[in-house]
């Protein structure tokens, strides 16, 4: 079924302690969603998710109630993984009923279709990154991660936050830069993208194959929480708040 809205939301980097940043997404999804709309977020969500249990603390908890009241509702609700949140799985889609679509999705937004993800992959120059985040995509290693428990888990996600500030180095990505890190969805039929990750939030309108197509980013919920409304063949991105 194609939903008559579509949201699309990343880059929330939600931590136990931002009840206002909370306050103004729930306020944004009441707003403007409804039973047959779509909600996607796409990924980092949450400043960190190292275990299972990190679903108790309280703003958590309430996003995770927010979501499932969305779902009851009639919206369907998709999480694609983040480079902080990738470690979300089947308890949190239990509580909310969530879909959990992995890495990457794709879905039809007005007839076209649109690829969906994170972006850390894909505007990636970190070759250490990637590595990393295709070694946590084991099975064995992610089960051993969720149990662990909720307080050592914050000392864990904080102290890899720290660590990746101080050693990630800033860079800058031009339009040309970002279209031509998008080539490979496009070569597998993508005629709409849709990231966020770079915190830069911009529409790229342009044609491959002689075909037109869409680039968009999304932005970060610290700055101005653009999000992207789809409504039939009309997309646009929004301020949060």
């Amino acid at each position: 079924m194609t939903a008559r809205r579509s949201l699309f939301v990343s880059d929330v980097h939600l931590t136990t302690r931002d009840g206002d940043k909370l306050e103004r997404l729930v306020a944004l999804l009441k707003r403007r969603l409804k039973g047959g709309d779509a909600l996607y977020l796409l990924g980092d969500i949450f400043e960190y998710w190292v275990s299972d249990v990190h679903i108790r603390e309280p703003l958590y908890a309430r996003l995770a109630d927010e979501l499932g009241r969305l779902v009851r509702s009639g919206v369907h609700v998709g999480f694609v993984a983040g480079n902080r949140d990738y470690m979300v799985g089947r308890p949190f889609a239990a509580t909310t009923g969530v879909e959990l679509l992995g890495r990457a999705a794709r879905i039809k937004l007005g007839g076209r279709a649109a690829h969906l993800e994170h972006g850390d992959l894909v505007f990636n120059k970190n070759w250490k990154h990637a590595a990393y985040r295709n070694l946590m995509r084991l099975g064995i290693l992610r089960g051993a991660a969720a149990r662990i428990p909720g307080r050592v888990g914050h000392v864990i996600g904080r102290g890899m936050r720290r660590l990746s500030k101080a050693t990630t180095p800033s860079v800058e990505w031009g339009r040309e830069e970002l279209v031509e890190s998008a080539r490979p969805m496009l070569a597998r039929g993508a005629e709409i993208l849709i990231f966020g990750h770079l915190h830069l939030p911009q529409r790229i309108d342009f044609k491959s194959g002689g075909r037109p197509r869409t680039l968009f980013i999304l932005g970060d919920w610290d700055d101005t929480g653009v999000y992207l409304e789809a409504e039939g063949p009309e997309f646009e991105l929004r301020p949060g708040f």
